[in-house]
């Protein structure tokens, strides 16, 4: 179809496996033909959050630029993956969908392990730590107003049954890409002695496991 400067034109062509059918738009600009869309051009998509994520192994810029083919996809992270690594670019009319149908990232195998460990590690620190509120751990134990711990004197015991966090499942923050969870219910028994030598007896709870990515670190905290 041509009329006058501008022209509609059909291919046929493959992209890996797939059969690809399409119309683009031509502008006559003096004697020659061009297509008025090679690339389709958009915006980083914002539910990949802070993570490092490459296209075909290039640092994925603010804005993107596709030919039509077939692009894989990484998170930047062993921590993270997606579910579907690869979208396929038909043409300037298919770009849009195709990227916004890959999911979300999902935490590896290595990051549930990683996850799970670290949290693990960070709760036998903090069982252990003599301070009334140690830094991460959500087990704050405030004093009595004059009261003074006596040094070396606090005792946490996890009793809730089986080994924590190890049959846990751990999950992508639905805000942040880079933070993962764990929701759990730990009760903790704490002991300590005043240095008047009275005796507390009382619990504590640890209702969730949150952890930050960056690259290939991964940082707990306890609330």
């Amino acid at each position: 179809i041509d009329s006058s400067a501008t022209a509609l034109t059909s291919a046929s062509y493959r992209i890996g496996p797939t059969a690809v059918h399409a119309t683009s738009y031509l502008t006559k600009v003096g004697k020659i033909w061009k297509l008025d869309d090679v690339v389709v051009q958009a915006k980083r998509p914002a539910y990949w959050g802070k993570l490092a994520v490459t296209i075909n192994g290039t640092t994925a810029p603010s804005d993107l630029a596709f030919f039509p083919g077939i692009y894989q996809l990484s998170t930047g992270t062993s921590l993270l993956e997606f579910r579907t690594p690869s979208f396929t670019v038909e043409g300037p009319g298919d770009y849009t969908a195709g990227l916004r149908a890959t999911p979300l990232a999902q935490v590896s195998v290595k990051g549930q392990q990683t996850m799970i460990a670290k949290s693990q590690e960070l709760l036998a620190h903090c069982l252990v730590a003599q301070e009334t509120n140690p830094k991460g751990c959500g087990m704050n134990t405030p004093l009595p107003a004059g009261a003074t711990l006596a040094p070396g004197t606090v005792k946490r015991t996890v009793t809730t049954d089986g080994t924590p966090f190890a049959k846990s499942t751990v999950l992508m923050s639905s805000r942040d890409s880079s933070t993962v969870s764990i929701a759990t219910f730990l009760t903790v028994a704490v002991e300590a002695k005043y240095t008047s030598g009275q005796v507390y007896k009382g619990n504590a709870s640890v209702v969730d496991a949150t952890g930050t990515i960056d690259g290939e670190n991964l940082t707990v905290v306890l609330s």
